[in-house]
Formats: structure tokens, sequence, C-alpha cells
């Protein structure tokens, strides 16, 4: 299979998100190059790469930006002695880098939100975009929705914006990196607690708390990472002759020190 092959593959999920102005595509390398065993993982880190080496992959599909930049712009991957290197480093390898992200979050089942939401083990959805989901739970307190969120997505460290105590049974998904406006959507249809990626604190948590509402932030990659295992999954079933692995990314946060 030629990258180009896979790269059209992923575009063809969700068409109408593959504008002109999407941040998907191929990255690095060639639409030419056959590949045979390809990576998939959240970002490319320099640690990813190191696994891609002992691989031996030809190629990775990556949810976020390899250099920085939310566009991978030519500008990013000289920007800095940090980026430089790992441009070098990514065509010593000859790896061919495909962005999967416009075409992703949304994608039904497989998709980021979806994934995210089976593995939280939220199922009866009142309200669904391509960047948020809306919940109807069986009632708890805050405190306790954060913790059953750290344990099964893996977050180290959540915050809360809020009353611990306060009683939860509708609750809002804006995984990754999110905007106010996916907030307010998911408070008015009726959400008592938003569990975001993140988003700037003087945005979201001053609007849930002058809202009466509550937030747990649980981080970007820890809200997100899940739907690119079922990414891996939904490629090998389309790709018989190709072999994809999964290469995890651990949550930048680590655990907190006091």
């Amino acid at each position: 299979m030629k990258a180009s092959d896979l790269d059209r593959f992923c575009a063809g999920l969700m068409p109408e998100r593959r504008t002109p102005e999407s941040v998907d595509g191929i990255k690095t390398g060639e639409g030419a190059k056959e590949l045979r065993k390809v990576g998939v993982t959240w970002t490319v880190t320099n640690a990813v790469l190191d696994k891609a080496e002992r691989l031996g992959l030809d190629g990775i599909v990556t949810h976020e930006p390899t250099f920085f930049d939310h566009h991978d712009s030519a500008e990013s991957r000289t920007a800095s002695e940090t980026a430089r290197a790992k441009q070098k480093r990514i065509d010593e390898l000859g790896l061919v880098i495909i962005r999967l992200h416009d075409c992703w979050d949304g994608y039904p089942e497989y998709g980021i939100g979806d994934a995210t939401a089976r593995v939280l083990g939220w199922t009866e959805r009142l309200e669904a975009t391509d960047i948020g989901r809306v919940f109807r739970l069986a009632e708890t307190t805050l405190a306790d929705l954060a913790r059953d969120v750290a344990d099964k997505l893996g977050c180290p460290n959540p915050r809360i914006f809020g009353d611990p105590a306060t009683k939860i049974s509708v609750v809002g998904l804006c995984w990754g990196h999110t905007s106010l406006g996916s907030v307010v959507r998911c408070t008015e249809a009726g959400a008592d607690c938003v569990v975001v990626g993140e988003l700037a604190e003087w945005q979201g948590p001053q609007y849930i708390l002058d809202s009466g509402k509550t937030m747990i932030y649980a981080g970007h990659c820890t809200t997100e990472k899940k739907g690119m295992e079922t990414a891996r999954e939904l490629l090998e079933k389309n790709f018989a002759d190709v072999e994809f692995i999964y290469i995890d990314v651990p949550e930048a946060f680590g655990p907190p020190v006091l």
C-alpha cells in the first residue's frame, strides 16, 4: 500500500472535513512510498521516533502535530533547534507522517469522542456534535466523577472546578483542546459538569463557576488517546496487508508533588 492510499482512506472518513484549511494529510515523506508497518499514535514525540526506529516503521499516523504547531507549517519545522533535529531524524528514518485530526474527532464509533465515552462507560447520550457529547449518568458527586474519570482514562492529576460535593447527573464531554462555545453548548443542554481536556483558565473555568456549574480538567492527551487505539483497529480492518502498531504517549503532566 502506498502512503497516498492510506491518506486517501483517512480523508474519506469524513470528507466534508477535508477542506483546503484542514490540518490533515501527509506531513513528511512521499505519497508514493510503500508502507508495510505503520505506527498509530496521539503525537509524534522523540520517544515515539525511538520506537519507530526499533520497530522498523515505514510511517506513522498521528492525531496531533509533530512540530509544535497546529498546522505543521514549514516555518515550524525550522523554528527551533528541537524542531530542526526532529525533522532531520524523521528524514533519516524515511518516515511518512500522516495527520488524522479533522476527519477523526467526530467519526462515529471509532473516533475520538465515541471511543473516549465508551471507555468512560457513558452510553445514554443526550446530544452530540463533532466536538462534544452530553450524557445522562446515575447520580454521583463531582469528586467521585473526577476519580472515576481519572481511573478510566489514566489521568494522573485531574483538576476540578466547583464544590466536590455537587451532585452530577448530566455530564458533557469536550475532549482535547476545546472551546468556550463547546462548553456553553454542553451546559445549555443541561450538563451539571463538563469534562474537558484543556481550556484557558480565564475562560472555561470562570464561565463554569459564574454559571453555577462544575468542570473537570482531565488533560488533552488522556481525553483523546483512546481514540487512537481505535484508529489502529479501524485501519487494521481495512488494510490487511499492512501491520499497524499503536504507540502510547503518556500524559505530559506528572502526579501532584504536594
